[in-house]
Formats: structure tokens, sequence, C-alpha cells
């Protein structure tokens, strides 16, 4: 049977990059795939290139990161998120929550999140369970429905979540959502 995964086009660019501020030194707690690509071993990475990169002597850690968007497979949604490097999973990285900062939104990429109340597109209207997207009527989620934080506005860190009943994104608010299991 094989595998369930999830794809990795879901997480935004600072999951897979980064903030452009960081630099991107080994950490044994990677907090964005191109990190996580920088903190290999060399014997991880010497494995991997044996393995998956024909006629490559030598990589970049942003080589890595375009492979993996090809591949577009995560064993899991929630953090740490375990990333795969190739197509059959033999080589994966962990990504996880970024430290926390001073803010009034708790959450970081990655971060599982269930909706408190109906979640619409303009977020002021009851919603029309009729309605398409980019309607403002749409409805992203209803109370229960849970998804993952895919994205932070870089100026005051609001996420993005995008949910997986409807598998659509949208901007939320603090008194809409909570983190699973909270």
């Amino acid at each position: 049977m094989a595998e369930l995964t999830y794809p990795l086009s879901m997480f935004g660019d600072e999951f897979l990059w980064g903030r452009p501020d960081e630099d991107h030194e080994p950490s044994d707690r990677p907090t964005s795939l191109l990190q996580a690509a920088w903190s290999m071993s060399r014997a991880q990475l010497t494995e991997y290139l044996e393995a998956c990169v024909d006629g490559f002597s030598d990589i970049e850690p942003e080589d890595i990161v375009e492979r993996a968007i090809v591949v577009n497979k995560v064993t899991n949604p929630y953090l740490p998120v375990e990333v795969w490097l190739d197509h059959e999973g033999r080589f994966t990285v962990k990504v996880y929550a970024r430290p926390s900062k001073a803010s009034k939104y708790p959450y970081t990429v990655g971060t599982r999140v269930v909706a408190l109340c109906r979640i619409t597109e303009d977020g002021a209207c009851e919603g029309d369970p009729e309605a398409e997207m980019p309607h403002p009527a749409y409805i992203h989620a209803e109370p229960g429905d849970e998804g993952v934080v895919e994205d932070l506005n870089q100026e005051e860190d609001i996420p993005s979540v995008r949910f997986d009943r409807t598998g659509t994104a949208t901007i939320v608010f603090e008194p809409e959502i909570k983190e699973v299991g909270e």
C-alpha cells in the first residue's frame, strides 16, 4: 500500500526559502526547507547525491529545494513537516516551527489550526454555500474545519490558512481560529 502524502505546494515561499532577512546557517531545528538543505550532514548529502543526482558532484542547497518542489511531497502537513527530497521518500528533511516572537498571532508556518466560526472570503458576511471563489460570500471553513498556516504577513504575522475540506486559503484573525489540540 502506498504511503499517504500531502503536497509540498500547500506551503508558501517562507516555508520553502525562509525570510529574506534571515541567514540560513545549519541548524538542528531548521525553520525553512532551504535551511534544512543547508543543515544536511556531509554523509546525508553524499548518500543523497549518489542515489538521486546523476552527474553532480557538487550541489547547492537551493538546488535541493528546487528538486523537492518538483517531488512535491510531504509526509505530514503539521510541524515538524517531513519533506521528501526524492520520489520514493528515502531521503527526507524536517522543517520545524519558527521560534515565536512578540506577536499577537502565536502561529508559525505549518501550524495546524481549527476554525472556530464560519470563515468567508470577505470576512464580514454570513456566507453563501452556493458561492464560488472569489465571490465575497465564499465559505472557506465551517466551525471545526482544520487547516494549516501556510504563510504569515511579513509586517504583522497575520496567518493565511489553507483549509483541508475546501483546499482554499484565506487570511484569518485570532478569534477565528485556534491551534489544534489547544
